[in-house]
């Protein structure tokens, strides 16, 4: 893996995160809770959403808090 292939994956890492915490933010837990009860999420993804989410990112374009 070149140098710019790193960057693009942690890239769509951090939007997939962030499509996340907007989600959680918009619809509540609930919803939330049901949408990740229906599809089956990279547990990295999902702990990236936990950190952030704990971090209180709610999604916001190009928003990561580190």
């Amino acid at each position: 893996m070149n140098h710019n292939d790193y960057y693009s994956l942690e890239y769509k890492h951090q939007c997939a995160v962030r499509q996340l915490c907007k989600w959680r933010s918009q619809w509540g837990l609930a919803k939330f809770r049901e949408y990740l009860s229906k599809y089956q999420i990279d547990s990295n993804l999902l702990k990236g959403y936990a950190d952030q989410y704990g971090k209180k990112n709610r999604g916001n374009w190009g928003e990561w808090i580190d």
